[in-house]
């Protein structure tokens, strides 16, 4: 039996959850360095999430207007759920324990895409089809009317199976590793060893989330095929409107909450684009100075360094060549004396000659005696 306190639960968590996967959602498009390759597989869960729990939001009516495109609304978006959850065990299994590369793990993830919109076409026209829809909750029409016995999703068990299967061989690697790193370092705190840790935990939580989501409507409807009666447990009641929409506010806490290094980065959500790129401007122009400032001051004591090496040299090299030039300038005079000396005593051999000649009877020929002049 469906109350109003059943009602209001359930449209807080659908709230909540709600909230919860716009924050990642907008995270994800506002915020670069959350853009990994995990995260973006989450954020794309965490838009089936937003979808659905904004069916669970709407009100509850008896109206089939009203009632029938809700129930289309939920039934159809809530299988894309389990799908990517199941998509996302096989990314971090692929990713971790095989070592496959980026560019090959982006042509499974557009491959769970194409296949994962396939489904919910082919959901849609057959929930389109039927005559009743139902889905798995507890507040709308669909869900209290006299045919009570809902459709039960087998393979929402299926994609659970294969997500603990391989979360628990994504475990055990990074187990492993941790273990040997802290074989290594016994004595001391590794920070890559903690975070191995917050990996494992992280991972092994979402596949616990997705559990407590699909757990007690799924233990709701089977006792109902069983017994053949609609349920009477109240709890069952409380805990599906709690679980069931709440999913993206679970996520939520995990990946966002519990995370320091991500949770510093929601006030980023709310800044307008002009203000971020003028703090993200003079952040860089900062930088820039800072750097060049830092450049100059290397390139000032490069020169320093340079003139203190070369100044004894130089200062050497100078006395050096002054030293040289004096003792070239002292020998040019000596050289310029010898030579006047010579010049005299030729002067004085020429007129000896000539008056040796004017003497002996001769008259002087100035071509002849030059070149006897030469000779002499």
């Amino acid at each position: 039996m469906v109350t109003d306190s059943v009602i209001i639960l359930s449209t807080i968590s659908a709230s909540l959850g709600a909230f919860g996967a716009l924050v990642i959602i907008l995270l994800y498009l506002r915020v670069k360095s959350f853009r990994t390759f995990f995260r973006k597989s989450l954020c794309v869960l965490s838009v089936y999430d937003f979808i659905v729990s904004t069916g669970y939001i709407i009100p509850g009516s008896n109206l089939p207007k009203i009632c029938r495109p809700q129930g289309l609304w939920v039934y159809t978006f809530g299988v894309a759920i389990p799908c990517w959850t199941m998509a996302i065990s096989i990314i971090v299994y692929l990713r971790i324990v095989k070592s496959w590369s980026l560019k090959r793990l982006n042509k499974i993830y557009w491959f769970f895409h194409i296949l994962i919109s396939v489904i919910l076409i082919v959901v849609f026209f057959a929930a389109l089809a039927k005559a009743n829809i139902k889905a798995q909750t507890t507040k709308w029409c669909w869900a209290t009317e006299p045919n009570f016995k809902t459709l039960f999703y087998s393979f929402y068990w299926m994609a659970l199976l294969i997500c603990f299967t391989l979360y628990i061989l994504t475990i055990k690697v990074i187990r492993k590793s941790y273990l040997n790193i802290k074989k290594l370092f016994p004595d001391q705190k590794n920070p890559k060893g903690a975070r191995i840790l917050k990996m494992q935990i992280r991972i092994s939580s979402l596949g616990f989330c997705y559990l407590l989501v699909i757990l007690w409507s799924t233990i709701k409807r089977t006792r109902e095929i069983i017994l053949g009666k609609p349920n009477k447990i109240r709890f069952l009641d409380i805990m599906q409107a709690i679980f069931s929409p709440s999913q993206g506010f679970l996520d939520f806490l995990i990946f966002v909450i519990f995370d320091s290094k991500v949770r510093k980065k929601i006030p980023q959500i709310f800044r307008c684009k002009h203000e971020k790129d003028k703090k993200e401007e003079l952040k860089l122009s900062l930088l820039y100075a800072e750097h060049k400032r830092h450049l100059n001051k290397k390139k000032l004591q490069k020169e320093q360094n340079l003139k203190e090496f070369i100044s004894e040299d130089d200062l050497k090299s100078n006395n050096n060549q002054q030293q040289d030039k004096d003792l070239d300038l002292d020998n040019d005079n000596d050289n310029d004396n010898n030579n006047d000396n010579d010049n005299d005593n030729e002067n004085d051999a020429f007129d000896e000659n000539i008056n040796r000649k004017e003497n002996d009877g001769f008259e002087f020929d100035p071509q002849i005696d030059s070149k006897n002049y030469q000779k002499i």
